[in-house]
């Protein structure tokens, strides 16, 4: 079976505040064809300093501390753990960071990394539907091979 794929990782509209992205489209010889993108949303400053904050540690990690306790994992204390989970891993823990290496072509629509410290990857794959509506569209010529691949 033959696979015809075309990258591009380029953003094609905003949608609901979810700033979305095509990956590639692709083409299989047994004619099944589509798109696949990526879904993220700017986190602000407010938000990021939050999830980031004891309290937003404690409510993103809370639950699978007590699954590490129960499991035997940890004799740490919640606060403690959900401390050294993220002083481990870093903002991974908290958001997905999925396609960061992207961030640059999101940062250009105008979101400053000061205002907007990352971006959460929220879904993707198989996200297009043909004639699709954005509020706002950045490039309608990559959104019209979207609705060729996706019918």
């Amino acid at each position: 079976m033959d696979k015809n794929q075309k990258n591009f990782y380029e953003v094609v509209g905003i949608e609901g505040g979810e700033i979305i992205m095509l990956d590639y489209v692709f083409h299989h010889s047994d004619n099944f064809r589509g798109a696949t993108g990526s879904r993220f949303i700017p986190i602000s400053k407010a938000e990021y300093e939050y999830r980031t904050s004891k309290n937003g540690l404690i409510d993103r990690l809370g639950e699978c501390w007590i699954e590490a306790v129960k499991s035997g994992n940890t004799e740490m204390g919640k606060d403690d753990w959900c401390q050294y989970v993220y002083d481990t891993d870093g903002d991974d823990s908290i958001f997905d960071l999925s396609y960061c290496q992207h961030w640059d072509k999101l940062r250009a629509l105008g979101y400053s990394e000061k205002e907007y410290p990352v971006f959460e990857c929220t879904g993707g794959g198989r996200c297009f539907t043909k004639d699709m509506k954005f509020d706002k569209v950045i490039n309608q010529e990559l959104i019209n091979l979207i609705n060729t691949y996706e019918k």
